[in-house]
């Protein structure tokens, strides 16, 4: 067999191996943040298939010891759910925690969480200043917390 060949098939089986270890290991727990957000399981379930996919594609970003790798994977899921933040207009629905939030906290914490802005971006949006977005999302930070028992 050419030695090419073989390279090629020894790295392609390395790299599935690999992100059947991210699976295995991280899954459950991203499936379970995936239904808090859609609140639909077989929704839920393609939204994980599409995000190891992506996680295929991006590999390389997994191997890197820079930060936690259930953080990368759930920004990838993200953005995955992009398209689905989109077309959510009322955020509170989104989770049990936003439903507590005051509007402005929802505005903040969906935009900068499940939309990806920048606090730069949203205190323009929202004509306030980056310190009161910042605040904002603190509190609603501490709403999550005090519900999760944490606080």
């Amino acid at each position: 067999m050419d030695t090419r060949l073989q390279y090629l098939q020894t790295a392609t089986q390395l790299k599935t191996q690999a992100v059947q270890a991210l699976y295995n290991k991280y899954a459950g727990l991203l499936l379970g943040y995936i239904v808090g957000v859609v609140n639909d399981e077989k929704q839920a379930e393609q939204y994980l298939v599409d995000t190891f996919k992506e996680v295929a594609l991006r590999l390389e970003e997994f191997s890197k010891q820079e930060s936690n790798e259930y953080c990368k994977l759930q920004l990838v899921a993200r953005k995955q759910l992009s398209g689905y933040f989109e077309t959510t207009k009322d955020c509170a629905p989104l989770n049990k925690h936003t439903t507590q939030m005051t509007l402005l906290q929802q505005q903040v914490f969906c935009g900068v969480h499940y939309h990806g802005k920048k606090t730069a971006l949203l205190a323009a949006e929202l004509n306030m200043t980056e310190d009161t977005v910042r605040k904002t999302l603190k509190e609603a930070f501490s709403i999550i917390r005090k519900n999760n028992g944490d606080a």
